[in-house]
């Protein structure tokens, strides 16, 4: 077993398990894996914070923009500049969903991190900006307050590994180890390494043999998953929905969770096959652009298909618009 699928075995069986264990200045620590109970016990924290912000004068988000906007430091104009990029991020990330072919995808996945830059950047502008407000009061207390709940001495979760008084009277740079050390148990539990968990036959054999009861899998009541949990099950379901409705899945797709998405959405894209929209063994596809290459990666036949290059060659070299319009 490589390093990789070791790994991704660990990851897995901390999913099952609902936590992941770690060590913490020669102590083994349990971080419990949120559920929508402990998520909403951080909720009501950041409410009650915030309000008690706000009592003893501390200005909101809304009020410092007031101010930032008065003397021209962060304007209306700034924040349209951000919410324009992020309506342009969603009408790419729409068409890149209906796109199968290679270079068109990379195309718009280079315009996407692009963007994604454009908006960090301007966000961590705004950020600098509308330091101490409620709301960043709150979030950070937030934070602190999501640690402490989150670890335990016990796998059971019945002694927290700090009482409430001991986590206060912790260091700034004791809080960031812990935080840093959180991050690390959760950034194994990726979206990216849970696809890949849901494809693995160590989940799929025992998915498969409860007919998709997530209740049964995991040997809990439904609001009682932990949200890793719930994400595995929504993934092992879609990918089981795949393989059951598309039986011409290309072999190299089986191990890919994106590239199998990426083949179902092919196949329902316009509400037909991709495969569909190869004419015949005479000739030319409907993806203009596209090579015999193309059409290979995204999962379609091109037995006897041919690209814009070997058309335009029984042509004479050249294409018409008559050509292009039969290839619609």
């Amino acid at each position: 077993m490589s390093d990789e699928d070791r790994q991704r075995s660990e990851a897995y069986l901390d999913i099952i398990k609902g936590y992941s264990k770690c060590s913490y200045i020669n102590r083994e620590i349990y971080v419990k894996h949120f559920g929508i109970f402990d998520q909403s016990l951080v909720d009501v924290n950041y409410q009650e914070v915030f309000q008690y912000a706000k009592s003893q004068g501390l200005p909101t988000e809304a009020d410092r923009l007031e101010v930032l906007e008065r003397e021209g430091f962060w304007t209306k104009a700034d924040e349209r500049k951000i919410e324009f990029k992020r309506v342009e991020m969603k009408e790419l990330e729409t068409r890149l969903s209906k796109t199968i072919i290679k270079k068109q995808k990379e195309k718009i996945l280079a315009s996407l991190a692009e963007l994604r830059d454009g908006v960090r950047e301007e966000e961590s502008k705004r950020a600098k900006l509308l330091h101490d407000t409620c709301e960043s009061f709150a979030s950070a207390k937030s934070v602190d307050y999501m640690i402490w709940l989150s670890f335990y001495e016990d796998a059971e979760f019945n002694k927290k590994a700090w009482s409430k008084r001991e986590f206060d009277e912790l260091s700034r740079g004791d809080l960031n180890d812990l935080v840093l050390m959180y991050n690390s148990c959760m950034d194994r539990l990726s979206n990216e390494e849970m696809k890949k968990i849901a494809i693995s036959s160590n989940f799929t054999n025992y998915f498969y043999l409860c007919a998709d009861n997530v209740s049964e899998f995991f040997g809990k009541k439904i609001l009682d998953l932990t949200f890793f949990q719930t994400m595995l099950a929504s993934y092992g379901r879609l990918f089981k929905n795949i393989q059951e409705n598309n039986s011409d899945i290309p072999e190299s797709a089986l191990s890919d969770p994106d590239a199998m998405m990426d083949f179902a959405k092919s196949k329902n894209s316009e509400g037909e096959s991709a495969a569909s929209k190869v004419r015949d063994s005479e000739g030319s596809y409907s993806r203009v652009g596209a090579t015999t290459e193309d059409m290979i990666d995204a999962g379609v036949s091109a037995k006897g298909a041919k690209d814009l290059h070997d058309i335009a060659k029984e042509k004479g070299g050249a294409l018409g618009w008559e050509d292009f319009a039969t290839m619609r």
